[in-house]
């Protein structure tokens, strides 16, 4: 990715232009190229469409879904395996409205849900940006699903006609232009529902609970509205710019896959963006009934445990308060993550430990250690009751069967004897 373009460049508004006409060719000028590399920054293009060590854009990664994998599709300027040949009408059906440049239908996994509502001019600014990259040959079977899912009328056709909304984004007059700058790219081109809104059971958005968090790869994607003990409600406009920038903040610090968010997207965001983004999720309102009342404290058999394994393990880095060291570890009490009603990434990060964002804004990185081969599924549970259920914190008590298939879920070594 063209970093550096990325990161000097100040974006003129969504929309502040006339969108070039569907199905004009056009020669990419230097500031199309420069606005589509700052635009693909934001939209997290390379993530998908980019295997571990492969070539920036050429596709082949593995997007796990409910119903299977489907690889990344080479979306370098290559003729024969890539959209060298695809025409500006091509581009826009494809990232607006999902279907391919051959005229198939293309899996949700691919979010044109939300990149419909990013303007025309933004989109072909991308695919500008994509056109002057050196062309790469790397044919890829992006369809892995098995039957009948591999079936794509069956499958994306009827998604489509079931759950697509074509609607382009409309500012709310309501609303202030940062507002809506941020409404503009937190539900478009971030596509930040993709993973942190809940699903139905044939993986769209469940519209009821906007931004209310998700299972993601062994992890729980946090509620990004304003419940207090599991959202943002305790987090200022300030923490989460630091945030996406960084990696780190007072409120927590980025791991898993959006740590990978931060470091290949939102760092290179402007600070107008990341503070219209911030203002944005500040006014995502908890669903009604979402956030219930906190259960009821754990037994004092497994918080005693807990207290003095946390005491071994943990206390080191993450204090006697739960506080952390700023910048390095993030600090356990009033964690929104720690406290959520799915335990997923508590268990994950104990178990299999984890690595921080490596920013321009904070180059050290740090990771903490797995304990999957040190701590017995009971250890587990009563490590994980204990940090959330101290210094504030208040969420349902873990059993030795959720570790188990926690452990069981991603693999992990059980522990040695002792």
């Amino acid at each position: 990715m063209r970093r550096a373009a990325c990161a000097a460049l100040l974006l003129i508004g969504a929309g502040a232009a006339p969108a070039r006409a569907a199905g004009q060719a056009t020669i990419p000028d230097q500031e199309a190229v420069a606005r589509g590399a700052y635009l693909a920054a934001a939209g997290d293009c390379v993530a998908c469409h980019t295997a571990p060590g492969g070539r920036p854009f050429a596709g082949g990664r593995a997007i796990r879904t409910a119903f299977g994998t489907l690889l990344g599709s080479n979306i370098t300027p290559d003729t024969a395996t890539g959209i060298g040949g695809w025409t500006d009408a091509q581009f826009l059906r494809a990232v607006k409205r999902g279907i391919g440049g051959k005229g198939q239908r293309l899996y949700a996994a691919m979010p044109f849900n939300t990149y419909a509502r990013a303007s025309d001019r933004d989109i072909l600014d991308i695919k500008a940006y994509l056109a002057s990259l050196q062309p790469v040959r790397n044919a890829v079977a992006t369809n892995q699903f098995s039957f009948p899912f591999n079936i794509r009328l069956l499958s994306a056709f009827v998604w489509s006609m079931l759950y697509f909304d074509p609607a382009p984004f409309r500012a709310d007059p309501a609303r202030d232009a940062q507002w809506n700058r941020g409404a503009y790219l937190v539900t478009g081109l971030g596509h930040c529902t993709t993973c942190h809104s809940p699903k139905n059971r044939l993986g769209a958005d469940d519209v009821r609970a906007y931004l209310g968090g998700a299972p993601l790869e062994g992890l729980f994607a946090p509620a990004l509205d304003d419940a207090a003990r599991t959202g943002l409600g305790g987090w200022t406009e300030e923490d989460i710019v630091a945030y996406l920038r960084t990696g780190t903040s007072r409120r927590a610090v980025a791991a898993g896959p959006m740590a990978e968010v931060v470091s290949r997207s939102t760092q290179f965001l402007t600070d107008a963006d990341l503070r219209a983004i911030a203002v944005y999720l500040r006014s995502v309102p908890t669903p009604p009934g979402q956030e219930a009342t906190p259960p009821a404290p754990p037994g004092t058999a497994a918080m005693e445990a807990g207290a003095r394994l946390y005491g071994e393990s943990c206390r080191a880095c993450h204090g006697a308060d739960g506080q952390g060291i700023p910048g390095m570890v993030p600090a356990l009490a009033g964690h929104a993550g720690v406290q959520s009603a799915d335990p997923a990434s508590a268990l994950n990060v104990i178990l299999q430990g984890a690595q921080s964002a490596i920013t321009r804004g904070n180059d050290r990185g740090t990771s903490m250690p797995a304990f999957a081969w040190k701590l017995t599924d009971t250890q587990v549970a009563d490590v994980t009751t204990f940090v959330r259920n101290s210094w504030g914190n208040r969420a349902a008590p873990i059993t030795p069967a959720d570790a188990a298939r926690a452990r069981q879920a991603l693999n992990a070594p059980q522990s040695l004897p002792r």
